[in-house]
């Protein structure tokens, strides 16, 4: 019996070394189906896994939850979050377009303007029907100068309140000029004048410097026939506050008339021919196709015998038409109407020496068209009260922009 265990012994060591030899020494103890390395089979994974025999593979799980395969989370397909604003329609740039542009005159049209200058005089006791002279008060008469000393240098005369890149030519008749004059002594005259413009814009078209240059030539009646080149006038202008969607503004600046024409020639006294500042204040608002803009300025002169003025002027214009289109001749047609108030401090009435300016009204009533780089208009006048200096103004200009 002890031989039958012995055997039995043997046989067992036999077989536990033939399992041994079989088994890889690095498996190390076995694991439990369901445990860590040997997951349940899952409907779809893999029937096996390579690592441990006879076991079935683990699922493979998604590490990204979300189905939608788009990593952008923000629906928006628009990468820039602030749109650039959708640009003015052509209306909306012909009036609110930046100063010097094409449009620049349908925003702020210049006025045309109504003064004719500042008469000299000087006083003598004679009879009425003297030669040259017309009665004032009794047997007190003022000689007439023939030719304005002050010419074009009010602000109001072709003038914008927008800065603008400009030249322009502007012709002014004025009808029957000596009308103070007695019919038997002087026969009728008339004033021509010619100015001569340029206005360059500067800091985003925010400010401007001008000029004007008045030609004048009296014709007429041989004893008054004359001619000058009068003063120069330079403007400085700054538009402080400008929609430029809508148009409306207000602006400001100076007009310095210098004294480069020959003067006011008074008897027994130094000749007349001062530095004259005039500060002033334009405007100018929009509603749709009515405008309505203005000046108003002072006059200092640095002479006391020249004559202290505050000049008030308003106009009122409607864009009767307008085109846009890259491809148009005519831009613009703007029929306009203004009322000029002239008001001065000093040297009032024509007994005034020796320079005089009575308060006047004047009316001026025109039209302007526009093209794509210049512009035309034409305009007729006349003073409302009086004494008036002349019947009738008209006056024709050309301005080229750029």
């Amino acid at each position: 019996m002890q031989w039958m265990r012995f055997v039995y012994a043997a046989g067992c060591l036999v077989l536990a070394a033939a399992t041994a030899t079989a088994q890889p020494a690095a498996m190390g103890p076995a694991v439990a189906v369901g445990g860590p390395c040997c997951q349940p089979p899952v409907i779809g994974g893999p029937a096996w896994n390579p690592y441990v025999p006879g076991c079935p593979a683990p699922p493979i799980v998604n590490p990204n939850p979300n189905p939608n395969p788009n990593p952008n989370p923000n629906p928006n397909p628009n990468p820039n979050p602030n749109p650039e604003p959708a640009t003015l329609s052509g209306e909306a740039y012909a009036q609110g377009s930046e100063a010097g542009t094409q449009s620049a005159p349908s925003v702020a049209p210049a006025m045309f303007g109504d003064l004719i200058g500042l008469q000299g005089g000087y006083p003598t006791v004679s009879s009425s029907n003297a030669s040259g002279s017309a009665s004032v008060r009794g047997n007190k008469a003022s000689i007439i100068a023939p030719l304005p000393f002050h010419a074009s240098y009010k602000i109001t005369e072709g003038e914008s309140p927008l800065p603008q890149n400009r030249a322009y030519i502007t012709y002014t008749f004025y009808d029957n000029v000596d009308r103070l004059f007695p019919s038997s002594a002087v026969g009728q005259s008339n004033l021509n004048r010619e100015t001569l413009g340029l206005e360059q814009t500067f800091d985003d078209g925010n400010d401007s410097i001008g000029l004007r240059l008045p030609f004048i030539q009296l014709t007429g009646d041989s004893s008054v026939e004359d001619n000058e080149v009068a003063d120069l006038t330079l403007i400085y202008k700054h538009a402080f506050m400008y929609d430029r969607q809508s148009g409306d503004l207000v602006s400001g600046g100076l007009a310095l008339t210098l004294p480069t024409g020959q003067g006011l020639q008074i008897a027994g006294e130094s000749t007349l021919n001062d530095l004259v500042f005039q500060p002033f204040l334009g405007w100018c608002f929009n509603f749709d196709d009515v405008y309505l803009e203005g000046f108003s300025s002072v006059v200092v002169p640095t002479d006391m015998r020249d004559v202290s003025i505050m000049f008030n002027s308003v106009a009122v214009g409607y864009r009767m038409y307008r085109d846009n289109a890259d491809d148009a001749t005519i831009r613009a047609i703007l029929p306009q109407i203004e009322m000029h108030l002239n008001t001065p401090f000093n040297h009032r009435g024509l007994s005034s020496t020796p320079t005089n300016f009575d308060d006047s009204l004047d009316f001026t009533g025109g039209v302007r068209v526009l093209f794509n780089r210049a512009e035309i208009g034409a305009c007729v006048g006349a003073p409302i009260t009086g004494p008036k200096p002349y019947d009738v103004e008209c006056q024709a200009n050309l301005t080229f922009h750029w």
